[in-house]
């Protein structure tokens, strides 16, 4: 447990996206550092600018040793009876997280938790986030604030550093390496062909992605991700991270037509999927896996690390790896505000409803409401 009052860092509040867009360069040297993609101040402040709820106030906190940032809160906070902070883009994007340099996560999380307290934000909510370092603990440890830990997710990835592209393809099942041999061939076959968004292109392969993944979700009440604020997120972020190599939307075209489409997010070494969809009239050879294969292929080219496929048990997933790291959904609340305790209550009281109503009841009900 790190003592507040011991070797306090410097900290600065910013509260004005003007002032934020300032930090923008320590921020992503944060990012990159800790190889957090979905953490990059581009996707987050495109987030803010295009997606933000209304009455939302922007909340970063930037931590300074000696003058050196050391640390960065990256927080929105929604307003109403019971202040709320959430990390920011996290409605629309996982494995968000505070940022930290290594060996200042206790310190930083001590003075971010002082921040919410003398600010009133008795909830502190973190989606979707990497149960290593243990944010959530480390809010709450020297703080008035208990940790409520909501659902978790397995996470599956692959892990790049050590082999190659060969080895881990033969590693895998012979089926496996036989489906993806032969839907490849008839891709070949179609004249398919495999290609990055560049500049160029970007405008033309933004809406190819949101055709695609929009007619993947229509027919079960729509996506839970995309909406028009989240299309002109993703295009102004696309903008700023493409030429960068830290947005990589992969596209598969047959005719001149896109029929797969997927975003990659990447820092530090670690490629991280977010969103794709492709065409169901080419779903028998399955599009969507070979332009996965294609970008972990290309990940390893690049020198990668790390291949986060993202959470979830698609049976996709278990076919590209073994090994699966965890997130979770995890509020820390001011262990004194009842009106947060009752607000908690009733979230976890609709998720237990929730989790015992069946799949294809759940997707019929959702198409329901969409109507």
């Amino acid at each position: 447990m790190f003592d507040r009052e011991e070797n306090p860092l410097e900290i600065r509040i910013v509260e004005d996206v003007d002032a934020a867009e300032e930090l923008v360069p320590e921020w992503d040297r944060l990012a990159v550092s800790c190889s957090l993609p979905f953490c990059s101040p581009d996707w987050m402040l495109a987030w803010w600018h295009a997606a933000a709820p209304p009455g939302a106030r922007l909340l970063v906190t930037l931590h300074e040793e000696g003058g050196r940032v050391v640390g960065l809160g990256p927080f929105f906070v929604t307003t109403g009876r019971v202040p709320r902070a959430r990390l920011l883009a996290s409605p629309a994007s996982l494995r968000g997280a505070p940022l930290a340099a290594p060996g200042f996560e206790g310190r930083v999380a001590a003075e971010l938790a002082a921040v919410f307290e003398r600010q009133g934000i008795p909830l502190v909510r973190l989606d979707g986030i990497a149960t290593a370092p243990d944010w959530a603990t480390l809010l709450a440890d020297g703080s008035g604030m208990s940790v409520q830990r909501g659902w978790d997710s397995p996470a599956p990835l692959v892990r790049l550093k050590g082999s190659t592209f060969e080895e881990w393809f033969d590693s895998r099942s012979a089926n496996f390496r036989q489906q993806m041999r032969r839907d490849r061939r008839k891709l070949d076959e179609q004249e398919a062909t495999f290609r990055l968004s560049t500049e160029a292109t970007l405008e033309k392969d933004m809406a190819s992605f949101t055709r695609l993944h929009s007619a993947r979700w229509d027919p079960r009440g729509g996506s839970a991700t995309m909406s028009p604020s989240i299309e002109e997120m993703i295009l102004s972020a696309a903008r700023l991270l493409v030429p960068q190599d830290r947005l990589r939307l992969w596209n598969v075209d047959i005719g001149g037509e896109t029929i797969s489409s997927h975003i990659f997010l990447v820092a530090g070494g670690t490629v991280s999927y977010w969103l794709g969809g492709f065409d169901d009239r080419w779903s028998s050879m399955r599009p969507s896996i070979q332009t996965l294969l294609a970008a972990l292929e290309h990940a390893w080219g690049s020198g990668d690390e790390i291949f986060d496929l993202g959470p979830g048990e698609a049976a996709y997933k278990s076919r590209f790896t073994d090994e699966k790291t965890t997130v979770e959904w995890v509020d820390v609340i001011d262990s004194g505000n009842r009106a947060a305790g009752l607000i908690l209550r009733r979230e976890q009281l609709r998720r237990a409803v929730s989790a015992r109503i069946p799949p294809a009841l759940r997707e019929r009900i959702r198409s329901l409401v969409g109507r």
